[in-house]
């Protein structure tokens, strides 16, 4: 993740953008209002976009967090 030593909890409702690759192996670009958060106990965390898909903070790519 880019945005290191940043609290998780501190993004929720934050304007992010990030890229990702998906299965057909064509990267897309998304951004919008990080609205959830996932913890699991053993794999890494989770997050959606506008309440849509959830991605791994660890297969993204180029997250940023909008100023």
């Amino acid at each position: 993740m880019a945005v290191s030593n940043t609290n998780l909890l501190e993004l929720l409702g934050k304007q992010v953008s990030f890229s990702w690759l998906g299965a057909d192996g064509v990267t897309y670009n998304s951004e919008g209002e990080l609205t959830s958060i996932v913890f699991h106990l053993h794999s890494t965390s989770e997050f959606s976009v506008d309440e849509g898909d959830y991605f791994s903070f660890d297969e993204v790519q180029s997250f940023q967090v909008a100023q």
